[in-house]
């Protein structure tokens, strides 16, 4: 039993060491930050966006609104 629990806490120390990530070796670099600079592919006006978007949709995206409760 103490050998057991003794391999899983190895197991866990090496997991938890940048050898053991996945991340640390290039694999999934980090997404770019966005900043004041980053420009946006979309740039629409208000009248555009709400002929794209449903009236619920606007709402949520455009107004800072909220979804009905339950709906999600």
């Amino acid at each position: 039993m103490k050998a057991f629990v003794f391999f899983s806490f190895v197991l866990f120390a090496l997991f938890l060491t940048n050898e053991g990530c996945a991340q640390s070796k290039g694999k999934y670099p980090d997404p770019p930050v966005a900043n004041s600079k980053t420009a946006y592919p979309m740039k629409l006006a208000d009248s555009q966006w709400r002929a794209r978007l449903t009236p619920t949709q606007y709402y949520i995206l455009r107004q800072a609104g909220t979804e009905e409760l339950f709906s999600g």
